[in-house]
């Protein structure tokens, strides 16, 4: 009897897992698209099909003339999560059950797992110099497994970035989302983005009409440009003015200004404080090439 159990269970078990369909179940599948779907090698007599999940069904089932395979188009929707096909068939008077999920549909229904992109753009004040993001690692959800699996890679994207800058070629007016891919370059104009951010969301690479990824931001940081000046400082000197040469130095180039307004210095001499105050009323500017 226990022999006659396990030959069924074997016979069972091989029935279960007989059946084929084509488009693989690990391919990646874009929403709203359809496909023309073949199941083969099926136990039995074909019986009827379901939908599971969001997937539909779009045309008729065409069945084979020994009713062990099936074809008929379907699709599926702009959701994360199992789609797909639950098809029956009979064995030995028995209706059986196979279900063909789908578990990769691309959809940013639910969101998608984040890779790594920098934190922070600097650009100081006067820098045009070009500057490259690059966005990696991102990729799209599964969401019927606990906790999610992710698969795939994304590689489109819309940025707004701060008005006067390029994207790549492209001149931003401040509210434009300008697509482009992961690794992109950024051109600042000499001023403007200071303290705002840059702004990007990942699109379906089926289409840009599918649900987006949520938007994420990027600080922007337009600090004054270093620079240094030598010497320092000075000895003091009593008597004629001297003329003295000072250096400025900075890696970007732009104009500074000095405006000499006063000078104070403070001389102790035993029990008595003398104070200079030297008043020099005169604008200096430097123009560093």
């Amino acid at each position: 009897m226990k022999k006659i159990l396990y030959i069924l269970a074997f016979i069972a078990t091989t029935f279960a897992t007989a059946q084929t369909i084509d488009p693989l179940l690990t391919t990646e599948m874009c929403p709203n698209q359809e496909y023309t779907f073949t199941v083969s090698s099926l136990p039995g007599n074909y019986e009827s099909i379901t939908t599971i999940g969001e997937a539909t069904i779009t045309t008729t089932i065409t069945v084979s003339s020994n009713q062990r395979s099936i074809t008929f188009k379907g699709k599926f929707a702009d959701v994360s999560g199992i789609q797909g096909f639950a098809v029956k068939y009979v064995v030995s008077n028995t209706i059986l059950t196979y279900d063909f999920n789908f578990t990769k549909v691309k959809s940013f229904f639910s969101g998608y797992k984040v890779g790594s992109a920098p934190s922070q753009i600097v650009a100081p004040i006067c820098q045009t110099t070009p500057i490259a993001l690059n966005i990696t690692g991102d990729q799209y959800w599964n969401t019927s497994t606990n906790p999610y699996s992710s698969f795939g890679s994304i590689n489109s994207y819309e940025y707004i970035i701060p008005s006067g800058w390029y994207l790549n070629s492209t001149l931003s007016n401040g509210n434009n989302w300008i697509t482009a891919s992961g690794n992109i370059t950024l051109t600042p104009n000499i001023n403007t983005g200071n303290g705002s951010a840059i702004q990007y969301r990942a699109i379906n690479d089926c289409s840009n009409a599918f649900f987006k990824g949520n938007i994420k931001y990027i600080p922007v940081s337009r600090p004054n440009p270093t620079f240094t000046i030598s010497p320092t400082s000075l000895a003091f000197v009593c008597g004629t003015p001297q003329t003295r040469t000072f250096t400025v130095s900075t890696p970007i180039h732009y104009l500074v200004l000095f405006h000499i307004l006063g000078l104070l210095e403070q001389i102790m001499d035993g029990y008595t404080m003398e104070v200079l105050l030297l008043k020099v009323s005169q604008l200096l500017q430097i123009q560093l090439i």
